[in-house]
């Protein structure tokens, strides 16, 4: 039983070993090569099957596969049979045009077969489109034309899978016969094609008889021949027309390029000329150049720059404007001359009277066109010197007016604290002289130049009320026997005060000045500890007699000082902006 099972597992991987290789070869497509004769064109860059070659020529076989673009291959051979006696094959030249790296490519010469043999290790390389070239050469023995022949036979082609299967492949023309041409073409005919080398407008019959000849004397075994052993003919034909009626346009060309040419001699210089810079001198030569464009052939104002109308049209709209400028440029001389001479004095002691007249003739100059301006550019600035300096003799009076203006203003808001001095100044003046100073900060920098002097005087005004206030704070301390008693008392002094700067008192200016004024101080009296009861009685008595006499006293003698120097203080404040006014 144990064997007739292992027979029939035998049996069953035999029959599926079959079965796999059946399935794995009736899977692959089958390869189609194709075997032609090709020679290279330059002009195309492409390979053109061709069944004629001459002796001079490379015979190149090509043998494409194609039916297989999905089925990788491992390897390829085959044969070329070729006649030895006939052809010489060139094996350095054998290409094959499969990309892999990997690829060994061998075409061997033996004995008038071309050995080939392609292989690879890769597992994915594909055969398609044209994939071999084989070339071959004639034998200088050659003299006459004769047919020779190829014949392909495949011997290889398997695929990258396992077991390395054959693929299928078929031959499409396995035999190619060629003409192997030598050819011979006479030296009069040669010579026609000479003739074409160079190309004038003369040439039309030479053209004529070349290309007779060519298509009527030549087979083409010896056109080809011609084409591969004479290129220089050849292309000589076979541009010989072009070449003629570019002759025939260049000669054209050339004498329109005359006419040109002395149309730009003549008028060039002129229509580059800027149109700025363009005068009435130039009128008559514009004038000519108009006529002589008008007269040009259209083919010679076809090779002029495109704007030549349009610039000879603005040169005539130039000479006209010019023409209207310089009547405009006369009329304004003429009317306005006398405002554009005028010296500063006649300027300054007549203005009122020629300002409307200088408006004027600023207004009109603006109203002119740039070409009317630029004629009267130094007469505009003279005229305009001149409006400058009216304007600022104008202004210049509105100038001053408002600025007095100002300063009356500021000087009536704070009267009462221009009318003090160092003499009658008091500490409730302190807020009245702080708020000034104050208000004085905002206003325009002219005005403050104008009131700084009598400012300054504030300053030393505060420093004034500073001093008053330190005085007044003052206290004086008695001994008694037996405690120490503090008591404050005033007193009426004469004292001598030093006031830094000017003043609204007559002074020298930048000098300390020393003046005489009654204030209320208070002193410090030293009572020793030895004395006792009486004398302490009659000191304090007496303070206190003292004290009521000066104070019945001190209003009438405050109210006298404050009245004289206020009066001072007037008379000076209006002999200072009297002396200003003057100034100014």
């Amino acid at each position: 039983m144990k064997r007739i099972w292992c027979r029939t597992l035998s049996v069953f991987i035999i029959v599926l070993m079959l079965f796999s290789t059946a399935f794995v070869c009736t899977a692959l497509d089958t390869a189609q090569f194709s075997f032609s004769p090709v020679n290279y064109d330059k002009a195309s860059g492409k390979y053109v099957q061709t069944d004629i070659f001459g002796t001079e020529d490379t015979i190149i076989l090509e043998v494409s596969v194609s039916g297989i673009e999905n089925t990788y291959v491992r390897g390829n051979a085959f044969t070329i049979d070729y006649d030895e006696t006939v052809l010489t094959f060139l094996s350095d030249s054998s290409v094959c045009t499969v990309s892999d790296e990997n690829a060994i490519f061998s075409a061997v010469n033996n004995n008038g077969k071309v050995l080939m043999n392609w292989d690879t290790t890769s597992k994915k390389t594909t055969f398609n489109g044209a994939v071999y070239y084989f070339k071959f050469k004639a034998k200088e023995e050659i003299e006459d034309s004769k047919n020779v022949a190829f014949n392909l036979e495949v011997t290889e082609l398997y695929a990258s899978l396992n077991g390395f299967p054959d693929i299928p492949f078929s031959v499409s023309g396995a035999t190619k016969n060629v003409t192997i041409a030598s050819v011979q073409i006479s030296d009069n005919i040669l010579a026609l094609f000479d003739k074409l080398e160079n190309i004038t407008t003369n040439s039309l019959n030479d053209i004529v008889a070349a290309l007779n000849a060519y298509n009527n004397e030549l087979n083409a075994i010896q056109k080809k021949h011609l084409k591969a052993k004479y290129p220089e003919k050849y292309n000589w034909l076979s541009t010989a027309y072009d070449r003629y009626y570019k002759a025939v346009d260049k000669a054209e060309e050339d004498k329109v390029n005359s006419i040109v040419k002395d149309f730009n001699d003549t008028y060039g210089a002129l229509l580059k000329k800027g149109i700025s810079k363009v005068t009435l001198k130039d009128a008559e030569k514009i004038a000519a150049l108009d006529t002589a464009f008008k007269v040009l052939p259209s083919v010679v104002v076809s090779r002029l720059p495109k704007d030549t109308s349009k610039k000879i049209n603005a040169l005539l709209d130039r000479i006209e404007t010019l023409t209207e400028a310089q009547a405009e440029a006369k009329y304004f001389r003429e009317t306005y001359s006398q405002y554009y001479n005028l010296t500063d004095a006649e300027i300054e002691s007549g203005y009122t009277n020629f300002s409307t007249m200088v408006a004027e003739g600023l207004m009109i100059y603006d109203s002119y066109n740039d070409t009317t301006k630029s004629l009267l550019s130094k007469e505009y600035k003279l005229l305009s010197q001149v409006n400058k300096k009216m304007q600022a003799l104008i202004e210049n009076d509105a100038k001053t007016a408002a600025l007095n203006e100002k300063v009356n203003a500021f000087q009536q808001k704070w009267l009462r604290c221009f009318t003090l001095n160092p003499f009658n100044v008091s500490v409730g003046d302190k807020a009245a002289i702080q708020m000034a100073m104050a208000d004085y900060e905002t206003l325009d920098k002219d005005v403050k130049e104008k009131l700084a002097a009598k400012i300054s005087v504030f300053k030393n005004l505060l420093s004034v009320i500073e001093k008053l206030e330190e005085e007044a704070g003052k206290t004086e301390t008695i001994e008694i026997p037996g405690e120490t008693v503090t008591v404050e008392k005033e007193v009426i002094k004469t004292e001598t005060i030093e006031l830094p700067g000017e003043q609204t008192i007559v002074n020298v200016p930048g000098e300390t000045v020393t003046v005489e004024k009654e204030v209320i101080k208070t002193e410090t009296v030293e009572v020793s500890g030895a004395k006792q009861g009486f004398t302490r009685s009659i000191y304090i008595l007496f303070i206190l007699l003292a004290i009521t006499l000066l104070m019945a006293l001190l209003p009438a003698i405050l109210e006298m000082r404050y009245r004289k120097m206020l009066r001072l203080t007037q008379e000076n404040i209006l002999s200072e902006d009297y002396e200003e006014e003057s100034n100014e």
